[in-house]
């Protein structure tokens, strides 16, 4: 089971069962509400069912202000003491530090209920609640290996690979046969190699003792996409979620409706992230180095398409598959919905 989906179920079970929800906030050292902080980690950046946002959601500007503005202009010119008038480094660091902190003692939580068992707590409220803020539509986290509820078989359109280039420094996408027949005919490329890898955040080394520069990542390895510079489609540091590293997200396989992320958290795990782009639900998947290595990382997630998209229409079922030898596979499917 993912932490993510342990977050969900957790989560949910709590909200009928007093005596859980007295263990779990007898356990939990963190200074958020333990439900509101199990809500984020398996709904990253989506607020709660009573409104409460999450608080990475800062995280974003902060790093927009850091990198768009230059060396000279680091610091307000008014120096007024004060949140107001801190610098936005400090601002970002103080944050990246609460959000390390954060993400450890939810670990010890999360570590601490790992053989918990939910057969008499099914998880019934946190997809429908989180539709509330997803225009009626729920995003819950589906990890491999995964039961389709739905008797009728999709028809799968293109699988979309993504290579990490780790030793000839390119990124290439290939067509793969997929369960039906359609070609592929996705023209509009994945990624642009003309984005300019931006600076570590500050205090990201002392925050989190740079957790890359550790990672193996050789042709052919799970985790060779660390080995390549960051390139984002939108050209900015997306913020997808509190306990992720934001130097260590890369973006793949991504496309009109959705966008996918590679991820490391605090932790030392490692996450799959697929995030719509019409609603901006999160569904994600996290593991261990040495589970990924031997067995690959499978997400699942029901998503809104957008008007404009040029393929598909309505809703989409996406799977995004993390591969030991490292590659990246999208499948795509139309759906009803549900």
């Amino acid at each position: 089971m993912s932490r993510a989906t342990l977050a969900e179920r957790l989560w949910s079970a709590s909200q009928d069962d007093p005596v859980l929800l007295q263990r779990l906030q007898g356990a939990w050292r963190g200074r958020l509400d333990v439900q509101d902080a199990l809500w984020w980690h398996a709904h990253p950046l989506t607020p709660t069912p009573t409104g409460t946002p999450d608080p990475a959601t800062a995280l974003r500007p902060l790093q927009t202000a850091v990198y768009a503005r230059p060396a000279a202009d680091a610091h307000d010119a008014d120096g007024e003491p004060g949140e107001a008038g801190r610098a936005p480094e400090e601002r970002l660091r103080s944050l990246l530090e609460e959000r390390a902190e954060h993400a450890r003692v939810l670990e010890e939580l999360l570590d601490g209920f790992a053989d918990w068992t939910a057969g008499d707590a099914p998880v019934r409220a946190g997809a429908a609640h989180a539709a509330r803020y997803a225009g009626d539509r729920p995003s819950p986290d589906r990890v491999s290996p995964v039961v389709d509820s739905d008797p009728r078989p999709p028809r799968w359109r293109p699988v979309l690979v993504l290579v990490a280039g780790a030793a000839l420094g390119i990124v290439a996408t290939l067509g793969v046969q997929a369960l039906s027949p359609q070609p592929v005919t996705r023209d509009t490329p994945l990624t642009s190699t003309d984005i300019k890898q931006s600076s570590p955040p500050p205090g990201f080394a002392q925050a989190t003792d740079d957790p890359l520069s550790a990672i193996g990542t050789g042709p052919g390895e799970a985790f060779q996409i660390f080995a390549e510079p960051p390139v984002y489609i939108d050209r900015t540091l997306p913020a997808v979620g509190s306990d992720i590293v934001p130097e260590s997200v890369r973006q793949v396989n991504s496309w009109h409706s959705y966008e996918t992320f590679a991820a490391m958290t605090f932790q030392g795990h490692y996450c799959l992230i697929i995030r719509g782009r019409a609603d901006r639900v999160s569904s994600s998947g996290c593991s261990r180095r040495s589970e990924i290595t031997a067995s690959g990382l499978r997400v699942d997630t029901t998503l809104r398409t957008l008007p404009d998209d040029p393929e598909f229409t309505g809703f989409i079922e996406v799977r995004v598959t993390w591969q030991p030898d490292g590659l990246f596979e999208t499948d795509v499917a139309e759906t009803e919905g549900r």
